[in-house]
Order: structure tokens, then sequence, then C-alpha cells
């Protein structure tokens, strides 16, 4: 999978996150996966958990 595929993943998940109720707030217009600039970090990396976090009023963690 590439990461244009990764990020309509991401996207179609938090949208049924969102739906659900699991989390309350907006989602993001926009989900960007990209490469960790260390590669020890993993393969792909998204701020998708941090930026619903701040919306939801919850930890980062937790929404991850």
């Amino acid at each position: 999978m590439n990461p244009a595929g990764l990020a309509a993943a991401v996207s179609s998940v938090v949208a049924a996150c969102l739906d659900a109720g699991e989390f309350s707030g907006e989602g993001p217009h926009r989900v960007v996966v990209e490469r960790p600039a260390n590669r020890d970090h993993g393969d792909y990396a998204t701020n998708v958990a941090l930026r619903l976090a701040r919306n939801a009023g919850r930890p980062a963690a937790e929404i991850a």
C-alpha cells in the first residue's frame, strides 16, 4: 500500500469512529501520511491522532 491508500484508509476509519460516537469533535479535512525522517520510527506516520485529540479534549494516545 502507498501513502495515498493509507491516507484514504485512515480517513475512512476516522469518519466511522466519528459516526459511531467514539469521540467528538470534527475530523481532519485532509489526512497526510508520510515516511518518518527516522526509519526507526516506522514505515509511515500521520498526525491525525494529535489533531483529533485537540478537538475531542482527550489524550492523543487514547485516540490512536
